[in-house]
């Protein structure tokens, strides 16, 4: 059945025994599991995360927005971070076996039933919306809720996908959502007197004003410190590790640096392994590398340990050995124009298409023989440049799979090339 992931934000972080009484209202519903939940205090926001089957998740986060309603007076919310109501907003996210066409169904479902059951006006956003300028949360919470109290029964642009065009007095209003996984991710710039340049780095590397793509930023005060919050919603373009990295960037050229950075809520796996392995220098497929993902592969699969161990797990390592040895030979032979034996013939039977590219080892036709590096002016004496493009490219290919004597080999033969 298909897995949805609910990440509702509520407009509550100091009294946490109202955090808790939504997070359990939440977790009662049939087939919820609540997985993380964080409130903050200088926000007023607490991000409760949860997973269902999507017949199930409606339910789940109903019962938190009904828990909301009787123990948030948003009237009363003083906090930095942008809000419309008690229960802010309710993202689906659709995880295993689901689409985002599902997340858009199951959030609409639940629009009409908390404008309907709780007389609550909602607004559709993300992928679920259906007006054009509300695919953007940030545009359907302009004005935060005292702006939207003013024009909601005024202006027909503000007017609510489902529910009374009338704010609740005692909730607000909602906007309810579907988007794909997003890492909410902060940055501490120092003290609160930074705040100037913390929003000079926010317009820097939020998308809509040119900067990554994928990020929403924001340069907050919190708790003293200049805050530097983001959302970043497509990984694939911008993944965490990039995001820091550019806000490192911006705030060493301000005089500023981070001193700690926090994540809200939960981050995916793979964006976990790709900052590590972009810290730590080492090649794609960290994941597979991992013991305990491993062991509990081996317990839930009964597979033998080595059988779940690649030695690389995209890597065609005869082929990267051929391309090795062919650039060894080459170099050899600029190394010593005398010896015109050519480079060993791959094996009849193998796919010419695999470990290499049009680029570095052009398809021959039938009967022809490879063409000997030839001696004379501009060989003898100095290294082809297409040579050593590609030479450096093989020795970095060979670092970045650990075959650290291939590379040492290259770097020989490169060497020997340039000073014959």
């Amino acid at each position: 059945m298909p897995l949805i992931e609910c990440v509702p934000n509520f407009s509550e972080g100091r009294d946490l025994t109202v955090v808790a009484a939504i997070r359990d209202a939440i977790a009662a519903a049939t087939g919820a599991s609540v997985l993380d939940w964080s409130a903050d205090a200088w926000h007023h926001r607490s991000v409760i995360t949860f997973v269902a089957p999507d017949d199930r998740i409606v339910d789940a986060a109903f019962a938190g927005i009904v828990a909301a309603r009787e123990r948030i007076d948003i009237r009363e919310h003083r906090g930095v971070h942008p809000r419309i109501g008690a229960a802010d907003v309710i993202p689906f996210i659709p995880l295993d076996g689901a689409t985002i066409a599902d997340c858009v169904a199951l959030a609409r479902t639940l629009g009409e039933r908390v404008g309907r059951e709780l007389e609550i006006p909602v607004y559709l956003y993300g992928e679920a919306a259906v007006v054009a300028g509300r695919v953007l949360l940030s545009d359907v919470r302009r004005g935060q809720l005292e702006g939207l109290r003013e024009t909601i029964g005024v202006d027909p642009a503000r007017a609510p996908d489902f529910g009374p065009a009338r704010v609740h007095p005692t909730f607000g209003a909602i906007a309810i959502g579907a988007r794909p996984l997003l890492v909410a991710f902060n940055c501490f710039l120092g003290d609160a007197r930074n705040l100037s340049g913390a929003r000079e780095i926010a317009r820097a590397v939020r998308e809509s004003s040119g900067g990554l793509r994928g990020v929403r930023a924001l340069a907050l005060e919190v708790d003293g410190q200049a805050q530097l919050s983001m959302n970043l919603v497509d990984l694939a373009s911008t993944p965490v590790h990039v995001a820091y990295e550019r806000v490192r960037r911006e705030a060493l050229a301000r005089g500023l640096t981070i001193t700690r950075s926090e994540l809200i809520g939960l981050i995916p796996e793979d964006a976990v392994d790709d900052a590590a392995a972009h810290a730590l220098r080492l090649p794609p497929g960290l994941g597979s590398r991992v013991l305990e993902r491993l062991v509990r592969a081996v317990g839930t699969a009964s597979v033998p340990l080595a059988a779940a161990v690649p030695m690389h797990p995209t890597v065609d390592h005869e082929a990267l050995e051929r391309l090795l040895d062919a650039t060894a030979r080459a170099l050899a032979l600029c190394a010593d124009p005398g010896n015109t034996a050519p480079a060993r013939r791959a094996p009849a039977d193998s796919d010419p298409g695999r470990g290499a590219s049009a680029e570095t080892e052009p398809r021959r036709s039938a009967g022809t023989q490879p063409q000997p590096v030839r001696s004379g002016p501009g060989y003898a004496h100095a290294l082809p440049a297409q040579l050593a493009t590609l030479a450096q490219a093989a020795i970095a290919l060979a670092d970045s799979m650990g075959q650290g004597e291939a590379a040492a080999r290259l770097r020989e033969a490169m060497r020997a090339g340039q000073n014959s």
